[in-house]
């Protein structure tokens, strides 16, 4: 599939085409709101090969700043927000040879900054994983190669291991808190599950199995949504209620 430049925003009830990235990507990092988004890294082809490249959005278009990764990167674990980014682990493609990364970089608004290596690493070299938080209380969720079952958790100077997933994930949907969490989809399918900070329980299936698929990090793990994936969906799903009751529910709109 190609790269797309192309950006939609959405209002609840549907999504709209709004201006174009400028660097064409997929498997980026990305953080931030609708009014104040960081989009960073990811694959871009041809030829074939990660990218360092950082774009800010302020609710109307996208322009490419000077502050770059320090390495070409894409599929790393991101959360925070346009001015307090993180980018962990990921997949260098561009080097030779290819391979995943442990290094963990924080962005302030202007430019990214590589914590100390190794301190500052992930407790592995992990790509495809999920991120959801802040600079300060963040988590990276799964992963490969392997479809990991790893939890780690960040406190904006290095990373302890958390609560471990009932069952791998990697290129799925995550948002929330590193206290209340939730990841959806990947390659086990539909499977939701939900974390309080220490350990992960199950939550209500999505409706549609979606791996790759697109989410909404710095949301309340309450109103997460679940948007397109493979194969080639168009469909969003969004979880409704508390996510402790058993009427909480996927929700599917086109």
């Amino acid at each position: 599939m190609p790269n797309t430049a192309n950006t939609e925003t959405y209002d609840g009830t549907t999504w709209s085409e709004v201006n174009n990235l400028n660097t064409s990507r997929d498997k980026a990092g990305s953080a931030g709101t609708q009014a104040a988004a960081v989009i960073y890294g990811g694959f871009i082809s041809p030829p074939a090969g990660s990218t360092d490249v950082t774009e800010e959005y302020d609710g109307t278009s996208w322009t490419t700043v000077p502050g770059v990764l320090s390495q070409d990167m894409d599929q790393m674990a991101a959360f925070g927000t346009q001015t307090a980014a993180v980018s962990a682990g990921g997949y260098n493609y561009s080097a030779s040879p290819p391979k995943s990364r442990a290094v963990t970089e924080e962005y302030n608004g202007s430019t990214w900054t590589a914590n100390p290596s190794p301190s500052g690493d992930l407790g592995a070299a992990n790509y495809a994983c999920s991120g959801v938080g802040t600079q300060t209380a963040g988590l990276s969720i799964g992963g490969n190669p392997g479809v990991k079952t790893i939890t780690e958790e960040y406190n904006g100077t290095t990373w302890s291991a958390g609560g471990t997933l009932i069952a791998g994930k990697a290129r799925a949907s995550a948002a929330g808190t590193q206290t209340d969490a939730i990841i959806a989809g990947g390659p086990t399918g539909t499977v939701v599950y939900g974390y309080d900070g220490s350990a992960w329980s199950t939550r209500p299936s999505m409706a549609v199995s979606r791996d790759e698929v697109g989410g909404t990090t710095p949301a309340p793990s309450s109103s997460t949504m679940a948007i397109g994936g493979y194969p080639t969906l168009s469909s969003t799903e969004v979880f409704t209620g508390a996510v402790e009751t058993a009427t909480a529910s996927f929700v599917t709109s086109s």
